[in-house]
């Protein structure tokens, strides 16, 4: 029963409820998202009719996309993922079955739709029905994840172009506004923000008891002060089973802080100037075994190639050293040795068109580097 004064259908603060008549506002609830799921499943069936049947350029829409933005106000990113899904839909019968009886929510039916788009809605088919049992007991951002392995086990080449293609949109802009301040506004791959949301969390932690400062402010304070104190760089953690990093085909792919997955190429790069630590989760499912924590180039190595090296090896860059990681031209997950002669200074963008361009780099005789493209 619900007691207030207002009587048995109050909706005032501070209402009590027991615990028959919460479960039966539960169920309430629950029955009427499914209807929404419902109507969403005739929504997207009528969309793709319209769409087939070029319907919006009668109207003088460019796009099935252009016509939902103006006639829906809808958001650009909102009106493309409900083409997404109006056209795969079809294509993928039991994510619609699911979504038409309000077993998944549309944003389930977009990630699997998406990742049909990516794959092709046959390579799709085969593990659909697993995708569908996962979404009924996963929230669309962790269905994200599972689908993000999957796609790097179908197609680690086209797991890595998406993975590129976030990187070619990396922009910061800087502003400085009327009145002095700075305004920035960025946008970073995985990697990228990954490592910048690592160091600012580690940095902005409040002083004591006495800072009210706010969060975005805190972060403000952590980024100035990072470049105030030049202190050491902040860690990027990776997590990747051994055929990930040995580019193995079928591997999964790793993931970074947030469980944000990303290619093997670029775990390899990152792995080649690293920490490693190897682990396991034990087969009882409780217990996760760490070994030690080790260096994969050595402080002291680390040392030698600046002296040797002083830069970016590749023949025309004069990127100094402190801009360089140390790259492996064999890799050591592929049985390469962490030694001078198997060691070089490569810039970060060098580094990167190394593993993920396909670029080939060797020692000859003379001890000089060269860079072979692909």
């Amino acid at each position: 029963m619900i007691s207030g004064v207002r009587g048995q259908h109050s909706t005032e603060p501070g209402i009590e409820v027991d615990a028959a008549t919460a479960a039966e506002m539960g169920a309430d609830l629950l029955l009427a998202w499914q209807e929404v799921q419902h109507v969403q499943a005739r929504f997207t069936h009528k969309l793709r009719n319209f769409d087939l049947a070029h319907a919006a350029a009668a109207t003088g829409a460019l796009t099935t996309a252009a016509w939902l933005r103006s006639q829906l106000h809808m958001s650009a990113n909102q009106a493309a993922q409900q083409v997404v899904v109006a056209r795969q839909l079809d294509e993928l019968p039991a994510t619609a079955k699911a979504l038409a009886a309000g077993e998944i929510s549309f944003q389930h039916a977009a990630v699997i739709a998406s990742s049909a788009r990516k794959l092709g809605a046959a390579v799709v088919a085969e593990h659909e029905q697993t995708l569908v049992t996962c979404a009924k007991d996963v929230d669309p951002f962790s269905l994200g994840k599972v689908t993000d392995h999957l796609e790097h086990c179908v197609n680690p080449d086209g797991a890595l172009s998406f993975f590129e293609q976030q990187h070619e949109r990396r922009t910061l802009q800087m502003h400085r506004c009327e009145d002095g301040t700075y305004a920035l506004r960025g946008i970073f791959d995985r990697e990228g923000g990954a490592l910048i949301a690592t160091g600012l969390d580690a940095l902005m932690a409040p002083t004591g008891r006495d800072d009210f400062r706010l969060a975005g402010q805190r972060r403000a304070d952590a980024l100035v002060d990072k470049f105030r104190s030049q202190i050491e760089s902040p860690q990027l953690t990776v997590i990747a089973q051994q055929d990930t990093l040995r580019g193995e085909p079928g591997s999964p792919a790793a993931e970074l802080r947030d469980q944000l997955t990303i290619p093997s190429e670029p775990v390899r790069r990152i792995a080649c100037d690293c920490s490693v630590q190897f682990g396991h989760v034990c087969a009882d499912g409780i217990n996760a075994h760490l070994g030690e924590l080790q260096r994969v180039v050595s402080p002291k190595q680390r040392r030698q190639l600046e002296l040797r090296d002083g830069g970016c090896v590749l023949p025309g860059c004069d990127e100094p050293a402190d801009r360089c990681e140390a790259h492996h031209l064999q890799h050591w997950a592929d049985g390469g040795k962490t030694n001078l002669q198997n060691l070089a200074l490569v810039c970060w963008g060098h580094h990167a068109r190394v593993h993920e361009g396909g670029w080939t780099l060797q020692r000859d005789e003379s001890g000089q580097i060269r860079a072979q493209p692909p």
